[in-house]
């Protein structure tokens, strides 16, 4: 799993016609981040990268994070993701993220 944020940061997370500016501090996943503020993003699994329901795409500072390691690479290499496709329970908040959450996750 990530490591927890060490800087506060702004991440915006697009869901619905909508653009959530969220302020992150120590929130351990991009998934945490999202339901600590009531943002709804499928989970079945409970965050621990088995599932694919938490995938979302980065539409901005992709360059930032972590490469997808262990069972997110797994399943990015069986269902073939895009680089900018990621599983939100597995990356941490960067300041200037953006991420979209396509239609048929909820």
């Amino acid at each position: 799993m990530a490591s927890k944020t060490k800087v506060p940061c702004t991440i915006i997370i697009k869901i619905d016609h909508k653009k959530l500016e969220i302020q992150a501090e120590n929130q351990a996943s991009i998934l945490e981040l999202a339901l600590d503020h009531k943002v709804q993003i499928e989970h079945s699994c409970g965050g621990f990268a088995t599932c694919g329901t938490c995938r979302v795409i980065v539409e901005k500072s992709v360059e930032k994070l972590i490469p997808p390691e262990g069972l997110e690479l797994e399943m990015a290499q069986e269902r073939g993701f895009a680089a900018n496709e990621r599983l939100c329970c597995q990356i941490v908040p960067v300041h200037g993220l953006v991420l979209r959450v396509p239609k048929g996750s909820l």
